[in-house]
């Protein structure tokens, strides 16, 4: 049993150390940044889930920049949309829209 233990502990060390560091990230607001830059960068596969993570765990931070949660809601919007969640789409672009209109961008 403790060689179970020992081994199992050792291969969860070796998997974190070679994840890539967003996946060990768990801030919202981390995430959403890091998101948008994926999906600048066209890895928009690599992006989804970011953007994803980030504004399903909204509600659980303050953005200091709220348009951050602007463009990760719209850029998640689009994905859900090429991916055919049309209500999921719609759900991040009313989002994005609610807070671009209070914070005036454009």
């Amino acid at each position: 049993m403790k060689k179970l233990i020992l081994l199992l502990s050792t291969l969860t060390l070796l998997l974190l150390s070679y994840a890539p560091t967003w996946a060990q990230e768990d801030d919202p607001v981390t995430q959403c940044v890091r998101g948008i830059e994926l999906f600048n960068a066209h890895r928009d596969g690599e992006a989804f889930p970011l953007l994803e993570a980030g504004f399903n765990a909204r509600t659980t931070t303050t953005f200091s920049d709220p348009n951050d949660l602007g463009y990760c809601a719209i850029i998640l919007g689009w994905l859900r949309d090429v991916e055919g969640d049309s209500e999921g789409a719609l759900e991040a672009y009313y989002v994005s829209l609610d807070i671009f209109q209070q914070t005036g961008e454009r």
